[in-house]
């Protein structure tokens, strides 16, 4: 996603921090294959 954010939209890789939160922030159980594919994401916050 990084690649996509600094190549097409060219934002400046100084701007942004990855950062993976993985199992410990899901937005539905990951019981189910439905779940993980819900909780695969990426947010953007602005700080």
């Amino acid at each position: 996603m990084m690649n996509k954010i600094t190549g097409e939209y060219k934002v400046s890789e100084k701007q942004l921090k990855p950062f993976g939160v993985g199992p410990a922030s899901p937005v539905v159980s990951n019981a189910t294959e439905e779940g993980r594919a819900r909780n695969r994401r990426v947010e953007i916050v602005d700080l």
